[in-house]
């Protein structure tokens, strides 16, 4: 059987290659489904996967679910690729979201959307922004599964120190920008000495002050009237 489930960093759960195990439905065998589940969560929250995944086998012990870290996105994106389509390839996998285009090319991930109108399954409570992320053509492919956000901090010490309120962080970009001036210190040499804010250099980040915009990350809405030829 050649299809996997997927999980959707932002990233999706995807119904990928079923192992052979995995492939065992009603009647087939006399003991449990086993549903093998790559993922890329490691620290907290890959124990946090751990706990899911043994309150889900607790509840049904004729379904049992193997999490298996593969180590990061692309470690466990390019194991796959040398796995799809055999005995090898896991049930389900957690993907990245730069990754959805090639498992729906692939063919080897079964979209989420039959799952969910098999059952009814109620969507209410994901976010609609993010549930659209994983859709094309109407269909979800995978379920939207710790999807990222980029998060400001800011140190509230050097907030007084630097005669601005603690209480009123920046809220705007330009808000920020001179917050920043007036936190940053230099020493005698010229030399910073703090730095008014730093910026983790994440593609994505553009990405999502792009959307946040309205704005197009490239043409044919963003590749999904067509396939995209240009950035913009």
């Amino acid at each position: 059987m050649s299809g996997v489930l997927g999980l959707a960093l932002g990233t999706s759960v995807a119904l990928a290659g079923c192992s052979s195990g995995a492939g065992q439905t009603g009647g087939a065998s006399a003991g449990p489904v086993h549903i093998t589940l790559w993922h890329a969560m490691g620290g907290a929250a890959g124990k946090g996967i751990d706990e899911l995944v043994n309150r889900f086998n607790a509840s049904r012990p004729n379904i049992q679910v193997t999490a298996v870290y593969q180590g990061s996105y692309d470690d466990e994106f390019n194991k796959f690729k040398t796995v799809q389509g055999s005995d090898n390839a896991p049930s389900v996998m957690q993907v990245y979201d730069i990754g959805t285009r090639y498992m729906i090319d692939s063919g080897a991930a079964v979209p989420v959307q039959g799952f969910i109108d098999q059952d009814h399954y109620d969507m209410s409570d994901f976010e609609p922004n993010i549930v659209a992320y994983y859709t094309l053509d109407g269909k979800l492919h995978s379920m939207p599964f710790n999807s990222s956000n980029p998060i400001l901090y800011y140190n509230k010490t050097a907030f007084k120190e630097a005669g601005l309120d603690p209480d009123r962080p920046p809220t705007t970009w330009d808000e920020l920008e001179a917050d920043a001036r007036k936190l940053a210190k230099t020493g005698p040499d010229g030399k910073p000495t703090r730095y008014g804010m730093a910026l983790a250099i994440y593609g994505w980040f553009f990405e999502q002050y792009l959307a946040n915009q309205g704005a197009l990350y490239a043409d044919n809405g963003n590749g999904r009237q067509a396939r995209a030829t240009a950035a913009v």
